[in-house]
């Protein structure tokens, strides 16, 4: 005991212990931060050298807490002590203790969220696989659910996992949901709702995941996704006709001529202020704006594209493959079906945004995917006669014949004479009705159950 103190050796080593704590308490929450900070901006914490006394980049983590330490007296003096200290000491800086810092936050969160989920028992799942860079089919699994807290009601979303698939059969990918949702100490009976895309495996309302799932629990009830089911319906509308087929196959080759060549594009950007977009299947926003530009811009393009074939300077190749591209676009079938499509893709574009839109209630969606329809029904004439009107403005400017006749072969018998030998404009016309009307039905046909369960 030290008397003149009136304090015990016990104490004094239990002052020192507790401001040993605190100091490295203070320095292990700036290490975290900065992990998290790099992990909120997405940025690889490693680095080409993970050495501190190195005068070069020795990666994102440390040349953050060296910032750090520039202005923070904690983490300078940390820093100063591992770089000047001759014998070995933890400075808890190297990767192997960043991926233990990392292991310890993933699970805090983990058991966060679950503690959540729980809480609020019932859950909707979603699941939606593609294979990785290293070709192993991975399939992420989120969790839906109502959050509850003292600022309110909020529903959440929220990621969980990556599971590599050991199959592509239903019953394959069921097991491992199942298994999965098991391992995470969720029950199945309390999942209200299914998410998963429209493919047949997923989807498939005899022998799908979905149906397999709601057989073991009639309450998990199947909704596509809105947005996934608006891009296969204009999948389906556009492949109705070759001629709208043949549109978009135009129209994406616009922009692989003058993205192919840094000359190119340099022409472009003198005739038009805004560049070319590429059109993409599976993101109709995509295909929108390709269309948009081209519409907003055609004569322009068609400058840029007459430049490039009459430039004397120009490569054979380059010269021919613009005048290749300008028979393909001077023709009355691409300017009635680009001035057809974009009024329905602007459409369809603002219905996936406001789709994408979080807090989104079940009879929005409803509401907003029905206007669509409605949409399609009601402006289905006005679109193809406008379509129509542009473009034998646009022909007439560029002296474009459209009295072509196209013959169509009869399909059934008791058609009349009349209906072998219509008229390009006819045979246009009767495309555009086609492809509006399908997707007025696929539509329909994949928002049934969405409104089933509306109702």
């Amino acid at each position: 005991m030290r008397l003149h103190k009136q304090e015990t050796i016990d104490a004094a080593a239990q002052l020192a212990q507790q401001r040993s704590f605190e100091k490295w308490k203070a320095i292990l929450d700036r290490i975290l931060d900065c992990i998290l900070y790099l992990a909120r901006q997405t940025l690889p914490l490693r680095g080409h050298s993970e050495d501190l006394n190195t005068d070069g980049n020795c990666g994102n983590f440390l040349e953050t807490f060296k910032l750090l330490a520039r202005y923070d007296p904690v983490a300078k003096q940390h820093l100063h002590r591992v770089q000047h200290t001759d014998g070995y000491i933890v400075p808890y800086l190297s990767p192997q203790s960043q991926n233990e810092f990392i292991s310890l936050l993933g699970n805090h969160i983990r058991t966060v969220i679950f503690q959540n989920i729980i809480k609020a028992k019932y859950f909707a799942i979603m699941f939606d696989s593609t294979p990785d860079i290293s070709h192993t089919d991975q399939m992420s699994q989120v969790i839906r659910y109502v959050h509850i807290e003292d600022s309110g009601v909020h529903v959440t979303e929220s990621f969980i996992d990556f599971i590599q698939l050991y199959g592509k059969s239903a019953d394959v990918i069921t097991k491992q949901i199942c298994d999965k949702l098991q391992a995470d100490g969720l029950k199945l009976e309390h999942c209200y709702g299914q998410g998963y895309d429209n493919a047949a495996t997923m989807a498939g309302h005899i022998s799908g995941v979905q149906k397999r799932i709601l057989d073991m629990n009639p309450k998990a009830m199947f909704v596509p996704c809105n947005n996934h089911s608006l891009n296969l319906a204009g999948m389906h509308a556009v492949g109705v006709g070759t001629k709208s087929v043949t549109f978009f196959g135009t129209v994406e080759k616009v922009y692989s001529f003058f993205s192919s060549s840094t000359h190119r594009w340099d022409i472009l950007k003198k005739h038009v202020p805004i560049r070319v977009k590429r059109s993409c299947n599976t993101r109709w926003s995509s295909t929108h704006e390709a269309v948009c530009v081209l519409a907003e811009h055609t004569e322009k393009i068609i400058d840029a594209l007459e430049a490039l074939r009459d430039g004397p300077e120009e490569t054979s190749e380059t010269r021919g493959d613009a005048g290749s591209l300008l028979v393909c676009i001077m023709t009355y079938v691409f300017f009635s079906f680009l001035h057809f499509w974009n009024p329905i893709l602007t459409k369809v574009n603002d219905t996936q945004i406001y789709l994408q839109k979080e807090g989104l209630a079940l009879d929005q969606r409803v509401q907003k995917l029905k206007g669509l329809t409605l949409f399609c029904h009601e402006k289905r004439d006005s679109l193809v006669s406008k379509a129509t009107e542009k473009a034998l403005q646009v022909c007439k400017t560029y002296c474009i014949p459209t009295e072509r006749r196209v013959g169509r072969r009869k399909k059934m018998n008791g058609e009349n004479s009349c209906d072998t030998g219509l008229t390009l404009i006819q045979e246009t016309s009767r495309e555009q009705l086609e492809a509006i009307d399908q997707l007025q039905a696929e539509i329909k046909k994949r928002t049934t159950q969405m409104n089933t369960l509306h109702q």
